[in-house]
C-alpha cells in the first residue's frame, strides 16, 4: 500500500521503560506497527533502548512478537 501509515518513536525510549502516548506517533511512510494497534502499544515496556524518529515494531515492545501486530511494509517507489 503505497503511503500507509505507521507507529514512529517521537521520544527515545529507554529500555524496561513504559511506553506512553507522548513517546509515539503515527506518520506517514509505513515502515513500523499499523497504527490500529496504538491503544495496545501504549502501557506496554520497551525491550531495549528505542531511538527517536525510527519506526516501533513487535520485537522491541514486551510480548510484541506473540501479539499478532501488525507491520506495514512499504515498496520503495521508482520514479
Amino acid at each position: 500500500r503505497r503511503y500507509a501509515r505507521s507507529i514512529f518513536l517521537r521520544a527515545n525510549v529507554k529500555g524496561g521503560e513504559v511506553i506512553e502516548p507522548h513517546h509515539i506517533q503515527v506518520v506517514r511512510p509505513g515502515h513500523g506497527i499499523a497504527p490500529q494497534f496504538y491503544q495496545d502499544v501504549v502501557g506496554r515496556k520497551a525491550i531495549q533502548d528505542l531511538k527517536r524518529g525510527n519506526p516501533l515494531l513487535p520485537g522491541s515492545v514486551e510480548g510484541g512478537d506473540e501479539s499478532g501486530f501488525r507491520v506495514v511494509y512499504e515498496e520503495p517507489v521508482n520514479e
